[in-house]
């Protein structure tokens, strides 16, 4: 396939050049054949060089070219590249080549869109996007783009990750980082960087006046993404770099330790928790008879809960800086920092200490580099030391239960930063099979022709919960169209449900089915032939062919309980059914049933362990999952007695 492909490129190349002059650019014959394997796009060349001028300004100047083979590569032709206040894009051009090289278009700048982040998000932000669409859709073609950012404010360095996409292969990359060794004032510029692959060599060179850090790639084919894996610049080779010392919006900073890195966060916090004069009266009121620290903490986190809203706030320093609580308690609203700092300083009220705390949130984080420190969180929690053990806060959400992270910021390490700057690394609950569970009662009541009538009731905690949590807010419609679409059977009529949500520590939802289902069973003569798991849905199938390459990570353990109870048609009965145990390295999954008068009761336990297995434990992994999938399918028999 691979080999009619080039012919058909290298035959369409000939045929244009015959007819056409001029000077060729990045003609599609010239890319190497083993570039076009499984690529949707490749990068033909990309030179990026990034240089420091002092310690709070620099200027990159990228320039590179990107060939878009086939339509699923439209995407990756575009350019966008989001700026904000401490930085400044100009100098942007994009030229359009076709097949052959030629050039067909240069693309106006006044087809460069420019799109305020804020105009689509619930973001209160100063960052926008420049945005380009090559609008050009005669396969394959490339497009060329330069431009240059200069910065006046460094709190990062831009990281080299050497796939920019998944689907796009590599010609030519070179990478160039130019540092000062240090300041007219005698402040150290350096840098730091991380190298996630041994195999990424990075050349350093130093003379009287810079330290020039390079980097060159070249023929990387095309990668696909993975399942059950980190994010892409954590699985594929990147640098990371951060600057030894650093200067924002008037704020200075170290990258050395953890402990510096607190010391700059903490000049952020330190004095914004003013609450006006009539709201220190109230919250004292308000705690005045509470028992212990733990009632105290429920009470205000309440408060704030039920006083202020979610809006993140991405405007100049702000996308760091928290606003001030007086301001928070005013506006009643805030982002993660502003509400955050905003609970702290009620609970200084109530003369309870919290520490503000980093974190990178997101169901699949990745863990913290322990020993690069740098800015590796993207949201900030309340840590509140209490008599029992730590209460961990979310002052985002207006719904969650006090103490209660889940799936957004669970097990994973955070920098806390107590009231004298001193910043520590924590460690946030890590929710185990006991708290992440789904435990389904089932009761299906068959009927002489098939059709049954089938209840179903589930509770869904910890990580359940939070999937489970955006359906229980939607509205009766889609609520409808979602548990419709969860039923693998082939005529359903859904006759009514509910969901009861319970908040506790561990929060719960409690859903309630019941429905129709025609044709469940296929009867052939006195028998009836039934798969009593219901829920299947071949998770495994689409994972057999993948050879792998990143390492397999099971973020959280978890367990499932199901029990299906059938109440038989008159006369019916059920022939044995065997028992199964799939276990390994994973997890384990028992199957059974038994009979009772006129019953049959199906269980399934499946239990899953959480880990980052070795990709080598691919086949293995896949095995484990087939076997469960096929066990989920097993037939049972229904014969009549006469």
């Amino acid at each position: 396939m691979i080999n009619k492909i080039l012919t058909t490129i290298l035959l369409l190349t000939t045929i244009s050049t015959a007819f056409a002059g001029g000077k060729k650019k990045y003609p599609v014959a010239d890319i190497p054949p083993n570039l076009l394997i499984n690529a949707k796009a490749v990068l033909r060349t990309k030179t990026f060089v990034y240089k420091r001028k002092d310690i709070n300004s620099a200027v990159q100047n990228v320039r590179y070219a990107v060939t878009v083979l086939n339509k699923g590569g439209e995407d990756l032709g575009y350019f966008v590249q989001p700026y904000y206040k401490f930085s400044r894009i100009s100098g942007i051009s994009a030229v359009v080549y076709d097949r052959n090289g030629k050039k067909v278009k240069a693309i106006p700048k006044s087809d460069i869109q420019d799109i305020a982040v804020g105009s689509f998000t619930s973001l209160y932000s100063d960052q926008r996007i420049k945005l380009i669409d090559p609008e050009y859709g005669d396969y394959p073609f490339t497009v060329e783009y330069t431009y240059t950012i200069n910065y006046n404010g460094l709190l990062t360095i831009p990281s080299w990750q050497v796939y920019p996409a998944y689907d796009m292969s590599v010609q030519e990359e070179n990478f160039t980082l130019i540092t000062p060794g240090a300041d007219n004032k005698g402040e150290q510029l350096g840098v730091k960087y991380y190298l996630n692959d041994s195999t990424l060599d990075v050349k350093k060179e130093v003379n009287d006046k810079n330290t020039t850090y390079t980097l060159n790639i070249e023929n990387l084919p095309a990668i696909d993404q993975e399942d059950y894996t980190w994010s892409m610049d954590y699985v594929t080779p990147t640098v990371k770099f951060a600057p030894k010392a650093f200067s924002i919006g008037g704020f200075e900073g170290s990258f050395d330790s953890w402990e510096d890195f607190g010391g700059f966060e903490y000049q952020l916090i330190d004095g914004r928790d003013k609450l006006p004069e009539e709201t220190v009266l109230m919250i004292k009121k308000l705690v005045a008879n509470d028992t212990s620290k733990l009632e105290t903490i429920e009470k205000l986190y309440s408060y704030m809960q039920n006083k202020v809203r979610y809006v993140s706030v991405q405007k100049g320093i702000g996308g760091w800086q928290p606003f001030e609580a007086e301001k928070v308690d005013n506006l009643c609203y805030g982002d993660c920092k502003a509400l955050t700092n905003y609970m702290k300083s009620l609970l200084k009220v109530a003369g309870i200490k919290a520490d503000f705390t980093l974190v990178y949130a997101g169901d699949d984080a990745e863990p913290v580099i322990h020993n690069f420190p740098s800015n590796q969180f993207n949201h900030a929690i309340l840590c509140v030391p209490a008599e029992a053990d730590t209460v961990w806060l979310e002052c985002t959400s207006q719904h969650a239960p006090c103490g209660y992270l889940g799936s957004f910021t669970d097990d994973r390490d955070v920098l806390a930063i107590d009231d004298s700057g001193k910043a520590i690394m924590l460690h946030t609950p890590v929710y185990g099979k006991t708290v992440n569970n789904r435990v389904r009662s089932t009761t299906v009541k068959l009927n002489n022709n098939g059709d049954c009538n089938i209840k179903i009731n589930t509770t869904y905690r910890g990580m359940f919960y939070d999937d489970e949590l955006p359906l229980y807010r939607e509205t009766r419609d889609n609520q409808k169209k979602e548990l419709l679409s969860r039923m693998h059977l082939s005529t359903i009529t859904l006759n009514d449900y509910n969901f009861t949500e319970i908040k506790q520590t561990i929060p719960l939802i409690q859903a309630r089915i019941e429905l129709n289902a025609k044709g469940y069973v296929t009867k052939s003569g006195n028998r009836m032939l039934l798969t009593p798991y219901l829920f299947s849905n071949n998770s495994a199938v689409h994972f057999r062919h993948k050879k792998r390459r990143s390492p397999i990570v099971i973020q959280r353990s978890y367990s499932t309980i199901d029990t299906v109870v059938f109440n038989l048609p008159q006369g019916y009965v059920a022939s044995n059914f065997k028992a199964k145990t799939i276990t390994g390295k994973f997890g384990t999954c028992n199957i059974s049933a038994k009979k009772e008068s006129g019953k049959i009761i199906y269980t399934r336990h499946l239990s899953i362990n959480k880990g980052v297995y070795p990709p080598s434990d691919w086949e293995s992994f896949i095995s484990f999952k087939e076997k469960i999938d096929k066990a989920d399918k097993t037939k049972m028999v229904l014969m009549k007695v006469k």
